[in-house]
């Protein structure tokens, strides 16, 4: 057998070994069981306050690897309990997955169920002494801007739908009270009274700023408005207080936040 011939078969040879080796290595990475935790990347949502907070469990996490991927979207989660939670409470969450899946896969569940304590939830004020100036501010703010930004739309449904740019001369805040829930579930609120005086019409209208907490937190898309429906009487008496309390007393212990003020609405 000529050199040449033998460096070939030898090269052949060579080559043969490795590509046995390398599908081996490949079948047997394939066959071996990977471990994955799907308690790991759990996604804790909560909503509402302390002492009535519910909870949603998610997992938004994504693998580079499209087999985990395949497992992880057939992942739910249920949370016991999930609902009038407490900063403190335990609560047990188990999760559930498409065991074929899982067995197509060669994948070893590690985890299926954990317990976790409740946090971070916001509580409420216990009365309007308690917030802070900074926060009182940045609700003010809040309800000044909900009437600057629907000046037009409380127009259009309270006077003429027609008129497509009426003129806001002046806004001046009439009364402001801060609002504390006498029921469990309910968010404590500020509610301001404002005097809307535009061309040829004056209107009494009312800004609600609600889910007050130590969050300290402002929620502008949550904050809300409707017109206030006082007698003749009542504004001519300026019983702006008189009529919160009609209207909100049963729900809410009422404390007065004393202001008065105009602001020029260009």
């Amino acid at each position: 057998m000529s050199e040449r011939l033998k460096s070939k078969l030898c090269y052949f040879l060579s080559l043969t070994i490795m590509i046995s080796i390398l599908l081996g290595a490949t079948y047997l990475g394939f066959m071996q069981k990977l471990d994955i935790n799907i308690m790991k990347n759990m996604e804790l949502v909560y909503s509402g306050e302390n002492g009535n907070a519910t909870l949603r469990v998610r997992n938004s996490s994504k693998a580079i690897d499209q087999r985990v991927d395949a497992l992880i979207d057939t992942v739910k989660y249920q949370a016991s309990p999930n609902s009038g939670l407490s900063n403190g409470d335990t609560v047990h969450i188990v999760a559930s997955y498409d065991k074929e899946v899982a067995k197509q896969y060669k994948f070893r569940i590690k985890e299926t169920s954990k317990d976790i304590t409740v946090e971070g939830l916001p509580s409420q004020y216990p009365n309007l002494a308690a917030i802070n100036t900074d926060y009182l501010e940045a609700i003010e703010y809040a309800a000044n801007d909900y009437i600057q930004d629907h000046r037009t739309s409380i127009y259009q449904v309270e006077v003429d739908e027609n008129e497509k740019h009426p003129h806001l001369n002046e806004k001046t805040v009439m009364y402001k009270a801060f609002m504390k829930s006498k029921e469990s579930g309910i968010s404590d609120r500020v509610l301001e009274i404002v005097r809307l005086n535009y061309e040829n019409v004056t209107l009494y209208y009312m800004v609600i700023v609600p889910d007050i907490n130590d969050s300290n937190e402002v929620v502008k898309q949550d904050v809300y408005g409707q017109k206030a429906t006082m007698t003749n009487e009542e504004i001519e008496n300026q019983s702006f207080k008189e009529y919160v309390a009609r209207i909100f007393g049963d729900k809410y212990t009422i404390e007065d936040m004393a202001n008065k003020e105009a602001d020029a609405s260009k």
